[in-house]
């Protein structure tokens, strides 16, 4: 109602085709929250595909080694915001049987401590397992 002279042109747009959106997409496990750091990961083989889902839009330069094996599959990534990984494992439980190396596991379970004070409970999923397999 107060727009007195529009003018409409036939425009197309068109991106440069070097453009890949997924070099400027973010993505939890890239954004730079600390130095790049990589992990070892083992996941439960019967819900893999939770983690193929997460790592699924990661820049090309943040690499995923993955090796399944029976009942387990074993991932080495690199990140720069580990405290996105351990959200979501606490968000999908018993996905991730072991994490390593060890210093990234004590991570772990400081974060896990944080958010249980944080929330004031303890129901945080006790089934995420940690390094040696033990439920912190």
């Amino acid at each position: 109602d107060r727009m007195r002279n529009l003018m409409l042109e036939q425009q197309t747009y068109a991106p440069d085709p070097d453009f890949r959106i997924t070099d400027y997409s973010l993505h939890p496990l890239a954004l730079r929250s600390h130095a790049p750091r990589t992990l070892r990961l083992s996941l439960d083989s019967s819900r893999e595909e939770l983690f193929l889902d997460l790592i699924g839009g990661l820049p090309p330069t943040r690499p995923v080694q993955i090796d399944s094996q029976d009942d387990e599959t074993r991932v080495e990534l690199t990140t720069t915001n580990i405290a996105a990984l351990f959200s979501w494992m606490i968000r999908n439980p018993g996905t991730v049987l072991k994490i390593g190396p060890r210093e990234v596991h004590a991570e772990f379970e400081t974060y896990l401590n944080a958010m249980r004070a944080l929330h004031a409970t303890d129901d945080i999923p006790s089934e995420t397992k940690t390094i040696d397999g033990q439920t912190p």
